[in-house]
């Protein structure tokens, strides 16, 4: 169904779609087992039409008889929960034959198979069905959407190439993410929601027998200290994509959201692998951890709790637009949109945040566009111009109050026309600057203005080699420059058409003389080593002479290496006795790279109890 809304001053279409079908093939492993759990509490906003398990199947049963205790107080906060007799009913032995079935079952909407296990069997049946059902190939294609874990063979792929009209998605390296070795690809405070303490409280105890069916790390495998943590879940990416959040992301995998991002495997015009958010596979996955994880913890409370006690998530409006649907729309380059997100609510009535920006990676226009706003309604965006036509995703990020907090999303994605200018900037820009020290100096100029396509960024000259060439503030400070020395500064203004302006005032500025000594900045001490950092780069013979240190605890100082960064010296030592007061560590003669050569201050000097380092 299509719906018209107004949006600024222009038109956008939005496409209301229907929860997405998906089809499950598992072979029961411990990951699966995992992810299986999760996905039972997703089914308000998915229809699982069939769910086909190789091997025994008495695991599912299991999940589905916890399933059927919870199903009252899940129904209680989202009606649209299913019976746990239509999701038993739903249940197969998994075949090429039951596979076969499944393709060829005649449907309007899109089937999402996603394949935990069996890739050779779903081959297999695609095979089958170009054999022995090749008038129905078209159809199966148009209607079926397959998302395997792994890559596939070269033979499969392939074979693949001869359904260009299916779309076909592989998750490898960001299923990473969630799989059993996520310490070693999740970033600082995003692990914290898979750790032992967050999924005890959150998902393990006192959330009925479905989410303690969850078989996280035990002590036996990882140690105490670590029992209760995430185990694995890299299928549930296949789902997590289809969750209707207003990312959209199931109608495209290029959109990206919860499941990941993908983009088309070179040569193939219908295989999705793997994406990269800023040169990162993993973080197109982690950069919504907690958001994910936040979600699934109030679903975990649904299983145990009535609507009064649980959190519910709000709900995104874009001028008025209600709901999760993408909103499309046509612009031109250099067009101001306000977007106002003042209608969005939330269930409980609590109060809510919004955050507006710019998704980078998903959008055609590759180069950072500033539009990151937090807690505000409304904003004014204006549409880059480019002398190629582009797609934008504006995000708006809605977060409620409640605990935990749960987030809703809308995208707006933006068609901007080819804009046209054949002429540079009229005016250059004016540089002054100044030194800051001897390593640094510090440049400004004025803006220039462009009055056809706007200025895209400024490019930096020192002594006619490019510095820097997507500044896109009229400012910079030069860093790491040799001292007392003299450059030549110039810039460049670029306009949307990326037509360079004259070039700026050219100007000369020159470093100071160093004549600042090296400091110890960091000491870290073992039983036959210490690894000093000092402030500055240092002069390689002065700070490898093992003469230069000397220690007050008896233990002797046998070599000094300085490390390829020039700031880090390793002393390798005579063990070093265990002692109650304090040892020093006493340093003189290392001296800087300046050109007149500075000393470490006399004096310098560093004091620790062994006893206490490690």
């Amino acid at each position: 169904m299509l719906r018209l809304a107004l949006l600024a001053s222009f038109l956008v279409i939005t496409l209301a779609e229907a929860r997405p079908r998906v089809a499950v093939l598992t072979d029961g492993s411990r990951e699966q087992r995992c992810s299986m759990v999760r996905l039972l509490l997703y089914l308000d906003g998915l229809k699982l039409e069939s769910l086909l398990h190789q091997g025994d199947g008495a695991w599912i049963e299991e999940r589905l008889g916890f399933y059927a205790q919870c199903q009252l107080r899940l129904q209680e906060n989202a009606p649209s929960f299913p019976e746990a007799a239509e999701l038993r009913a739903a249940v197969r032995q998994a075949s090429v034959p039951t596979i076969l079935e499944q393709l060829l079952q005649p449907s309007k909407e899109r089937l999402h198979f996603l394949v935990w296990s069996g890739g050779d069997e779903v081959i297999e049946a695609l095979s089958q069905i170009e054999q022995e059902h090749a008038d129905q190939k078209v159809l199966v294609a148009k209607r079926t959407s397959i998302h395997f874990l792994g890559e596939l063979s070269g033979s499969a792929l392939a074979g693949l190439k001869e359904w260009p009209e299916m779309e076909v998605i592989m998750t490898d390296k960001q299923g990473a993410v969630l799989g059993e070795d996520w310490k070693s690809h999740v970033e600082g405070t995003y692990a914290d929601v898979l750790k032992s303490h967050w999924m005890a409280t959150n998902i393990l105890q006192k959330h009925g027998p479905l989410c303690a069916s969850y078989e996280a790390h035990g002590a036996d495998a990882v140690g105490p200290h670590m029992a209760g943590e995430f185990y694995a879940e890299s299928p549930s990416l296949t789902f997590l994509r289809l969750v209707p959040n207003g990312l959209g992301s199931h109608i495209n995998p290029s959109y990206g959201g919860w499941g990941g991002r993908y983009e088309l495997l070179p040569g193939f015009a219908n295989v999705w692998r793997d994406a990269s958010d800023e040169e990162s596979p993993g973080k197109s996955v982690w950069r919504w951890l907690t958001h994910l994880q936040g979600d699934w913890s109030a679903r975990a409370d649904w299983c145990v709790r009535g609507p009064g006690r649980t959190n519910h998530p709000p709900a995104a409006a874009v001028n008025g637009n209600v709901g999760s649907s993408v909103l499309r729309a046509k612009a031109k380059a250099g067009q101001k949109l306000s977007l106002d997100a003042s209608a969005s609510t939330d269930a409980d009535e609590q109060r809510i945040g919004k955050a507006w920006w710019h998704y980078t990676e998903a959008s055609s226009y590759e180069e950072m566009v500033d539009m990151d706003r937090s807690l505000t309604d409304k904003i004014e965006f204006t549409v880059p111009f480019d002398t190629k036509p582009q797609t934008h995703h504006l995000m708006v990020t809605i977060r409620d109050g409640g605990t935990p907090s749960l987030f809703a999303y809308r995208r707006l994605l933006i068609e901007a026309e080819a804009g046209q200018d054949s002429s540079p900037p009229a005016s250059a820009p004016v540089l002054s600057g100044k030194a800051v020290d001897a390593r640094k100096v510090s440049l400004t100029w004025t803006p220039v203005t462009d009055a056809e396509s706007g200025i895209r960024h400024y490019q930096l000259y020192r002594d006619d080699v490019l510095v820097k060439g997507d500044l896109t503030e009229a400012r910079f400070i030069d860093e790491t420059l040799p001292e007392a020395t003299t450059f030549r500064y110039h810039v460049v203004a670029l306009n949307g058409a990326l037509l360079p302006s004259a070039p700026s005032n050219s100007l000369k500025l020159a470093t100071v003389a160093d004549t600042a000594a090296p400091e110890l900045d960091t000491v870290r001490v073992s039983s036959s080593q210490l690894t000093l950092t000092f402030t500055e780069k240092l002069e390689r013979k002065s700070a490898e002479m093992p003469g230069s240190y000397l220690l007050t605890t008896g233990a002797e100082i046998s070599k000094a290496r300085l490390s390829a960064d020039d700031l880090t010296v390793t002393l390798t030592t005579s063990p070093l006795p265990l002692t109650k007061t304090p040892c020093f560590l006493v340093v003189t003669g290392v001296r800087d790279l300046a050109v007149t050569p500075n000393g470490v201050a006399a004096g310098t000097s560093y004091s620790f109890l062994y006893e206490d380092s490690e």
